[in-house]
């Protein structure tokens, strides 16, 4: 959201839509995330896990994963759960969230497709709780006043459009 506002970039992507000044935000999708951990990690792979077991243990997260930021629904589950371990790291980046998390530091959250791959290779492990996941929006931003050459706009038309359909498939088939 900052590169795109100080005109670094003209396209991102975002899980906070924030009252800014010279940026636009359309919703693009909602992503759904699950709480994982990684081989290494003294949870990985047991049975009859529950919410229980969790609490306590060293957690790796987002930036974003507090109240009223862009990932408010996963805080609001650990509240709810009670996941109160360790902060051990935290970034803005899925993919350093992801290595912390397979290196063993701790569990965390991830989306649920972006850890698919992972959790088939069987290096990643989903932990509870396994129903009502968080679900967070995901939006499009851009410039409000900054000329955008074709390809951007044929870009950002294609996503808005991809994104229509979507909804549509998904929730107003007839």
């Amino acid at each position: 959201v900052n590169a795109v506002a100080h005109g670094q970039l003209h396209i991102g992507i975002s899980n906070k839509k924030t009252a800014q000044t010279g940026l636009h935000f359309d919703l693009l999708g909602y992503e759904q995330m699950a709480f994982y951990c990684g081989a290494r990690h003294p949870l990985y792979g047991k049975p009859d896990l529950t919410s229980a077991d969790m609490r306590g243990q060293a957690y790796v997260s987002f930036e974003s994963d507090q109240p009223g930021d862009g990932l408010s629904a996963v805080s609001a589950v650990r509240a709810e759960l009670q996941f109160w371990g360790k902060l051990v790291a935290v970034s803005p980046n899925e993919e350093e969230v992801r290595r912390l998390i397979l290196a063993g530091l701790g569990f965390g959250a991830l989306t649920v497709e972006g850890a698919k791959p992972f959790v088939e290779q069987k290096i990643l492990f989903q932990l509870p709780p396994y129903d009502d996941l968080p679900v967070n929006e995901v939006y499009l931003v851009t410039p409000e006043n900054q000329l955008l050459t074709d390809v951007e706009q044929l870009f950002i038309a294609m996503l808005r459009e991809a994104s229509v359909a979507a909804v549509r498939e998904r929730f107003f088939k007839s």
